[in-house]
């Protein structure tokens, strides 16, 4: 196809179709992205060790509630209280930054932060006893 210059054009689509603008429409993937068997590995590897990771959170916060005088509806909601803020302040921080949202990106990273000291004070703090071998498993990665 000839161009308005009369130079030819690499579009094959006619000059109004390529110039229009997208409707918003989804976009569809390629076919090799939803057919990779090793991008479901790397996703099923990370959900398993989120998992993992959930589960020694819950349960070492939730010994840290009960230590410290909870009740034991309390100490079961404690830990998804904690985790909850992380999941908010980790949501909030993925999101695009807004103009005017430099704000709202600090009260982020200070929820955030706020967070993990509390959810690694708690892990350290149900440990048996407060030797480095205790310490490391309670606060460490699994």
């Amino acid at each position: 196809m000839l161009g308005i210059e009369g130079r030819r054009s690499r579009s094959v689509l006619p000059p109004e179709a390529a110039a229009a603008p997208s409707s918003g429409g989804t976009q569809r993937r390629a076919p090799r992205e939803e057919t990779d068997p090793h991008l479901w590995v790397r996703r099923l590897c990370a959900l398993l060790v989120a998992g993992v990771a959930a589960y020694a959170s819950y349960v070492h916060q939730r010994e840290f509630a009960l230590q410290g005088g909870a009740d034991a509806a309390s100490a079961a909601l404690w830990p998804l209280s904690v985790d909850g803020l992380l999941l908010r302040s980790t949501v909030g921080l993925l999101a695009p930054p807004v103009p005017a949202g430099a704000r709202r990106r600090g009260v982020m990273w200070l929820t955030f932060l706020l967070g993990i000291v509390v959810s690694l004070a708690a892990n350290i703090a149900a440990a048996p006893d407060l030797t480095w071998q205790p310490v490391l498993v309670a606060g460490g990665l699994p």
